[in-house]
């Protein structure tokens, strides 16, 4: 009997959230196994696709602003070291798309707006946690080193103009993912007929449970900023006639950054993560039943996670995530 496409009930509405789950607790360890570059901004663009799946397929009343807060619980249970700055990203992307798609139609600018905003709150994010950690003198001493090595005699606002480049990259990618998100919730039935081939019932070689490698967290950024500090405090001291920075200048900035994360790390962190979870687990105990249906679906929504992306292997670059991403729809609308 040829397969057909169900009629949209609760049963998709769950595995949307399980889906949302997955790339919240377990993408960015699989990712990195696949060596995806741009991680994060990729699992960034998986939670905005699903939102905009769940808006497309189940318009119940504050259908996103409830599987925002199930994903939440789900995160706390599977990724407990995920830093406090995760999950406010994770409820400002719901609260959006609770808003934007209020009216219960995803239109194409909604899906824009919502995928826009969401990668530039995240790169801001991570711009202020720098901002924050080592203050006005390292960006001041990034504008005196790109000085010295381009030549020019007046110090510019390099800082700032590379922060900026940042926030724009995420932009531009927002506007092109959310354009997807919408075009592919609205092309299901043509996806459908043309990649059945691909339906995970139909292949031999997936079977059982897939678990995520565990996520190795590397700062890359941090380590590399305390890189540059190290090479020029280094280089104040070996030839302080020529140095680029002040030894006290590189020693205030190295002071101010390690206080500020140890404090951080030894007594915010916990008071906040503490009264995160106490919050988290109230929801978790009200929506027990919710929580147990995405709870059982888990397993198969990394399965087909990694299903997706082994099948589009013949694809490479982008059209690649375009084949990962119409495999990983078909095979969750598909009953």
């Amino acid at each position: 009997m040829a397969h057909s496409i169900p009629a949209i009930q609760s049963t998709v509405y769950y595995r949307l959230i399980a889906l949302w789950a997955v790339c919240e607790a377990f993408a960015g360890g699989l990712l990195h196994a696949f060596k995806v570059p741009f991680t994060g901004m990729v699992i960034n663009s998986l939670s905005v696709i699903c939102i905009v799946l769940i808006a497309k397929h189940h318009r119940a009343r504050l259908a996103i602003l409830q599987a925002t807060v199930i994903v939440a619980v789900f995160k706390m249970m599977l990724s407990p070291h995920s830093p406090p700055t995760a999950y406010i990203a994770l409820f400002f992307q719901g609260l959006l798309g609770q808003v934007l798609f209020a009216t219960g139609r995803v239109w194409l600018l909604s899906s824009i707006l919502l995928a826009t905003l969401t990668l530039v709150e995240s790169s801001i994010q991570r711009i202020l946690v720098l901002v924050i950690v080592y203050g006005n003198e390292f960006w001041q001493a990034v504008d005196v080193f790109i000085t010295k090595l381009t030549g020019r005699t007046l110090v510019d606002s390099y800082s700032f103009q590379i922060a900026a480049l940042y926030v724009l990259i995420h932009a531009i990618t927002g506007v092109f993912v959310g354009s997807y998100a919408f075009h592919l919730s609205h092309s299901i039935q043509d996806t459908f007929i043309r990649l059945k081939p691909y339906l995970m019932q139909q292949q031999a070689d997936i079977h059982g449970e897939v678990t995520a490698p565990k996520k190795k967290k590397k700062r890359w950024l941090l380590m590399i900023v305390w890189g540059i500090l190290l090479l020029i405090f280094l280089q104040s001291i070996v030839q302080p006639e020529h140095a680029i920075l002040a030894s006290m200048d590189v020693v205030k900035i190295i002071l101010r950054a390690a206080l500020i994360l140890l404090s951080w790390y030894l007594f915010l962190l916990p008071l906040v993560k503490r009264w995160m979870h106490h919050l988290l687990n109230k929801q978790k105990a009200r929506m027990a039943h919710q929580i147990a249906i995405v709870q059982s679906l888990i397993p198969e929504m990394k399965q087909l996670f990694v299903h997706s992306w082994k099948v589009s292997a013949d694809k490479g670059g982008l059209k690649r995530i375009r084949l990962f991403m119409q495999v990983l729809l078909i095979n969750l609308l598909y009953e």
